[in-house]
């Protein structure tokens, strides 16, 4: 009787404490929707997820210089001056200047990844405008081509080509490790938890065997 007494003391103790975690609140979740949560809110994943969009952008934007590039520029100028200007007789006279001067340049230019070097294609065209004399000139450049290089140092362009798509490729690796990484720990704390579960529900069957047992052995 003192045997069997002590069981039961056993069995209410465990039961007493599982039904106190019992108690504190759970959400049900599947395996597919416990992997897309640790995906989602695992720190690890997160920071490689960071790092494989820097990277991402970093080779977009390595891309993007190689790119043709078409560009509009103007540079509007007001001179309000006071010159003195040297008359047709050798004399010289002070004449007030309000000249408007504009120009406007388009240009399309290419990055040359081999050489480092950039090609581009210009044309301009310049106004100048007199207030006092409502005089205006125009000059006009149709056609510029030119090439620039530095004639000392390494080709910066090159190495940008080569070295951004291997990072990029790196961090894509680290992130696409990162989520196995994540979705094997997932998988097996979630089945750890079902093995829990069910030890759970194996010692409250337990418990009630011994519970049934003890008030028969009362009765008895």
């Amino acid at each position: 009787m003192r045997r069997l007494f002590l069981i039961y003391l056993c069995f209410f103790l465990l039961f007493d404490q599982l039904k106190a975690q019992k108690q504190e609140p759970t959400i049900p979740l599947t395996l597919s929707e416990a992997i897309e949560l640790a995906r989602k809110f695992a720190t690890e994943a997160t920071n490689a997820q960071h790092e494989f969009r820097t990277e991402y952008w970093n080779y977009k934007a390595s891309e993007a210089t190689f790119l043709p590039i078409l560009s509009l520029s103007s540079n509007p100028n007001l001179n309000r001056s006071i010159s003195k200007i040297t008359q047709p007789d050798g004399s010289e006279k002070f004449i007030d200047q309000n000249i408007l001067s504009t120009d406007v340049t388009l240009t399309a230019s290419q990055n040359i990844k081999f050489t480092g070097g950039n090609l581009f294609l210009k044309s301009s065209i310049q106004n100048l405008y007199q207030f006092k004399h409502t005089n205006t000139t125009f000059q006009t450049v149709p056609i510029q081509i030119g090439y620039t290089q530095d004639l000392f140092g390494y080709n910066d362009l090159k190495w940008q080509n080569k070295v951004t798509p291997l990072k990029y490729e790196e961090a894509k690796k680290r992130y696409l490790e990162t989520l196995e990484f994540v979705t094997l720990v997932a998988i097996s704390k979630y089945f750890n938890l079902a093995v829990a579960q069910s030890n759970l529900s194996i010692a409250q069957t337990n418990f009630n065997v011994a519970d049934s047992l003890y008030t028969l052995a009362e009765d008895a």
